[in-house]
């Protein structure tokens, strides 16, 4: 995803310090909403939270891969919108019955 940011900012050759990462962030004029902090949020936050977060970057670097870019991310679309699994149960109301 960071990888992904850069490429659409022209930086290919990023540091491979996570510490280095905010400092890039702060020079890149196309990235989602928050993204430092979002990124922080994938390394502080609990399992279920960072997970959910992971998600919605992803969802938002590619809309912002397919805004900005001509590039055909068709397959890896369909391959990412199979993968994905709920994080948290159902609420009681969606659940199936119990036998």
């Amino acid at each position: 995803m960071f990888g992904a940011v850069l490429a659409l900012n022209g930086v290919y050759s990023p540091h491979r310090m996570i510490k280095w990462q905010s400092h890039l962030t702060g020079e890149l004029d196309v990235l989602p909403e928050q993204f430092a902090e979002r990124l922080r949020l994938l390394w502080t936050s609990g399992t279920a939270q960072a997970l959910r977060e992971a998600e919605t970057l992803i969802t938002d670097t590619v809309q912002l891969v397919q805004a900005r870019t001509d590039a055909d991310i068709s397959s890896f679309c369909e391959e990412l919108s199979q993968l994905r699994r709920p994080v948290d149960p159902p609420s009681a109301e969606h659940r199936p019955a119990s036998p």
